[in-house]
């Protein structure tokens, strides 16, 4: 099953991208493609064991990963009101119909919502994992001090 994990986490997090990038011209979006991103990850976190993904995945990383996904959010708003126009406003070009770039400004609202969905499960799936994780006695103290005698 290891195996299959790391041959499934890759192409789940690039179809992840996929959905990110397209939703402009097909279903998805940033928080479809976002969510199964980190679903990529968090297999090939899973696949490669605890200390794995405790070595890889850090709560800072993630916190910075997902405000810089929150900042391309706001900065794609803030960037157009910089130049006169509403907040949120489209003032790129549409490019022709069905490319991946006709969306204008929600190529980059998309993926800082991707980025910011992906970071959010992940720091997610690590608290879920740290709050199931059984550990030995010896690997943490008694919060109350009491011991078992």
């Amino acid at each position: 099953t290891t195996l299959a994990g790391w041959i499934c986490a890759p192409l789940i997090l690039v179809f992840g991208i996929y959905v990110v990038l397209h939703a402009t011209v097909t279903p998805g979006g940033g928080f479809q493609g976002g969510a199964i991103a980190a679903s990529g990850l968090a297999l090939g976190f899973v696949a490669g064991g605890y200390h794995a993904w405790r070595r890889l995945a850090r709560s800072p990383v993630l916190a910075a990963m997902e405000a810089a996904g929150a900042l391309l959010f706001i900065g794609s708003g803030l960037a157009v009101m910089a130049v006169g126009g509403a907040f949120m406003e489209n003032r790129l070009p549409l490019g022709k119909a069905g490319d991946i770039l006709s969306g204008g400004i929600m190529v980059t609202e998309n993926l800082g919502v991707g980025l910011a969905v992906c970071a959010a499960f992940l720091m997610l799936f690590l608290e879920f994992l740290e709050e199931t994780r059984t550990r030995k006695p010896a690997e943490e103290p008694d919060p109350d001090g009491e011991g078992a005698s």
